[in-house]
């Protein structure tokens, strides 16, 4: 239909990509970000799969996979500091904390990128399936 003329590409993608075969429920929510976010933009998400972003964009897991002192992920200054050394201006997380995976480190990584969204980062954009934190200095 969308090859025919007959649907818009992107009405075809937000149906066909939430389909629960795909289980891609962000391609809306990547189109807004691309609408109001700078195009310089660098995000850390949580999700493996950072297409239709136009951003050049970083897994959270990086962070925990590289981090050698487990502990430290649960230090709010530290996780700022490093996301601050991968030049990230946008941290993606799911609505709510869930952790997807048993690994230790990105459990910790996880909690405290939600402490530090809302908190010290304040939050630009929220939807059903996604919220976005603007990465800011401390003060």
């Amino acid at each position: 239909r969308t090859t025919l003329g007959f649907q818009q590409e992107s009405d075809f993608l937000s149906r066909r990509l939430a389909e629960s075969d795909m289980h891609f429920f962000w391609y809306e929510d990547y189109q807004n970000l691309n609408q109001f976010l700078p195009e310089s933009s660098r995000v850390l998400l949580y999700e493996r799969r950072g297409m239709y972003l136009h951003f050049d964009y970083e897994r959270y897991n990086l962070i925990a996979f590289k981090e050698k002192n487990i502990e430290s992920l649960s230090d709010p200054t530290y996780v700022s500091e490093r996301v601050n050394e991968l030049n990230i201006n946008y941290v993606i997380l799911q609505p709510e904390l869930v952790h997807i995976t048993g690994f230790v480190p990105s459990i910790r990584l996880a909690e405290t990128l939600y402490r530090l969204c809302g908190q010290d980062w304040p939050i630009i954009y929220r939807s059903e399936t996604m919220i976005v934190c603007e990465v800011v200095e401390a003060a």
